[in-house]
């Protein structure tokens, strides 16, 4: 069974995915959300129910960047920024005026969600438990309750979409690029007859030991790391379904080793 999460709309989502990096795809934030969804439904009665894999269609981004002339008389992109938090720590007691301004890339995000399911459930259920979560994606407030619809196949679920562009890994196409003796630049950027590659966050690894620190979310175990950065491929959904070009594959996430968490498409290697 899958479940369809149509029209996730997140207002002011963090595009700022690593100090350098900027992207309008959250594949990590997506497929740990869809993740965080089907735990809350375990428990909630449906101790069996587990996630089989999660889809990704993106359907537009809105970042919040002004554009204004800058010394060369040229029109420059800006992001938009905002202050830090209030409070007598943030601002020394001074008032919320006094907080400096935190750097940062934000926009508006548009995605669908396809959950695939290794059982039935009552689609009021899922709405209930959405409803309840007051969910956020890649930082961003979620302010409506997406549309949920059930599908029996991954081309259905897809169709129920709309437009969009499917999200996939692209790492096999890389792989295949440098195994014919192509170099690593031809191998990322190289042109390619469909979609085209966009850089994500895929996971993190942790720089120091799991251990219990103050701030922790929820008491658990708290280790600092760092993003893991890969790349990913964007293709029309009528170029999936109607050529078969990429052959539809859902998102995994698991353990690589001890200290790196990432998510995935196909076999773990």
């Amino acid at each position: 069974m899958f479940i369809v999460l149509s029209r996730i709309s997140a207002q002011r989502a963090n595009l700022q995915q690593t100090p350098y990096l900027v992207a309008a795809a959250p594949v990590f934030a997506s497929v740990m959300l869809g993740h965080a969804i089907v735990a809350r439904l375990k428990e909630l009665g449906y101790p069996e129910l587990r996630d089989l894999g999660v889809g990704i269609v993106h359907h537009g981004a809105n970042p919040h960047i002004e554009y204004l002339p800058n010394t060369n008389g040229w029109s420059g992109s800006y992001p938009c920024q905002f202050r830090g938090a209030t409070g007598e720590i943030a601002s020394g007691g001074k008032g919320p005026t006094q907080n400096s301004m935190q750097p940062a890339v934000t926009g508006d995000i548009d995605i669908s969600l396809l959950l695939k399911l290794n059982a039935g459930i009552d689609l009021n259920e899922v709405r209930r438990v959405i409803q309840g979560m007051r969910i956020r994606l890649a930082g961003g407030v979620v302010p409506r309750v997406p549309k949920v619809l059930e599908a029996d196949d991954l081309n259905e679920a897809i169709r129920k979409c709309g437009r969009g562009f499917w999200v996939s890994d692209a790492t096999p196409l890389v792989q295949e690029r440098l195994a014919s003796g192509k170099s690593v630049i031809e191998a990322v950027m190289g042109r390619q007859l469909f979609g085209w590659h966009v850089p994500a966050t895929l996971g993190y690894r942790a720089l120091s030991r799991f251990a219990q620190r103050t701030g922790a979310r929820d008491g658990l175990d708290h280790a600092y790391g760092e993003a893991l950065v890969g790349l990913v491929r964007y293709d029309s959904l009528f170029s999936v379904l109607r050529q078969g070009e990429p052959t539809p594959q859902l998102w995994s996430h698991g353990w690589i080793n001890p200290s790196s968490f990432i998510v995935y498409q196909g076999e773990m290697k």
